[in-house]
């Protein structure tokens, strides 16, 4: 299971990699050295797996600054990017998602980067259906003696990047511009006022105000709740357990209330939007079904 963009370099693993039970965390951090080449990236990976501290590359998803991903660990398993013994086992309930490059550099990370580290950053949340607090720093991830917080944050300035302004990142959504756009239209039509292209020049790290078509945005969203249905990863959370809980009260069979929006979960959203003639049939749960379920 796997992103459809993420890259697969055929990392070999000579013991094997852990599946995580659980998942309640992503790290962000960056690599202060480069490895945005296959080459690279392979080179690291082989010289990790001789550590037994490390066992291959640390991290599960590489951002080149192109905006490639290449996968390292892969999105199930078992991470290596901090210290178990300092981080209550982190390493067996994080993503860890790391920026090729020095973010001290004020060049990076480049739009393209950030565009992908968002998007994937995004995609791991919907997956496990995980709230952008999940979404730490390197160094915000909590110390612990044991199993007791010390009040102590990870002694390390990685991934030097502003993380408030990344996780107000994630709560946006993305946009093609189309023919005929521009910032002031965009922000009229999708935002409410033509006057947020300011927000949205912030948030893309726009020198000016001319956008080309093709060319992908972040935006700023408010919706506080998010679409629901099939994709690959197949997202997860209480919102889908909600979901799967209110079809089954009125007769829908989805199979197990898991909270894994699978076949079945999938079957039933189109089977009451169709009996519903108020909404469009299709197999999105989106905000118009929530409200018709009362949820």
């Amino acid at each position: 299971m796997e992103f459809d963009y993420a890259v697969d370099l055929g990392l070999e693993w000579p013991e094997g990699r852990n599946r995580r039970k659980s998942t309640d965390t992503v790290i962000i951090h960056h690599t202060v050295g480069s490895y945005g080449t296959p080459e690279r990236w392979r080179k690291l990976h082989e010289s990790r797996v001789a550590s037994p501290s490390h066992r291959g590359v640390s991290y599960n998803y590489l951002v080149l600054q192109d905006g490639t991903v290449y996968i390292g660990r892969g999105l199930e398993y078992e991470g290596g990017s901090v210290r178990n013994d300092r981080t209550n086992n982190l390493n067996g309930r994080c993503v860890a998602i790391a920026l090729d490059g020095d973010m001290r550099d004020e060049l990076l990370p480049s739009p393209e980067q950030l565009k992908s580290a968002l998007k994937l950053t995004r995609d791991v949340l919907e997956c496990y259906g995980l709230p952008v607090t999940a979404v730490l720093g390197h160094n915000e991830v909590p110390v612990y003696e044991g199993a007791k917080p010390t009040g102590a944050l990870y002694p390390t300035l990685c991934p030097c990047m502003d993380m408030n302004a990344f996780r107000q990142s994630l709560c946006g959504r993305i946009y093609t511009v189309q023919k005929g756009d521009t910032l002031y239209s965009i922000a009229k039509r999708l935002l409410g006022s033509a006057l947020k292209y300011r927000d949205i020049m912030e948030i893309n790290k726009l020198g000016g105000t001319l956008i080309r078509e093709g060319e992908t945005l972040i935006l700023p969203d408010n919706s506080g709740k998010r679409e629901l249905y099939l994709t690959d990863p197949m997202m997860r959370g209480e919102d889908v357990k909600g979901l799967q809980e209110r079809l089954v009260s009125l007769g829908y069979a989805v199979g197990e209330a898991d909270g894994i929006f699978g076949i079945k979960t999938d079957a039933a959203v189109r089977l009451f939007k169709k009996r519903a003639a108020a909404l469009t049939a299709n197999g999105v749960a989106d905000e118009e079904m929530r409200l018709t379920l009362g949820l």
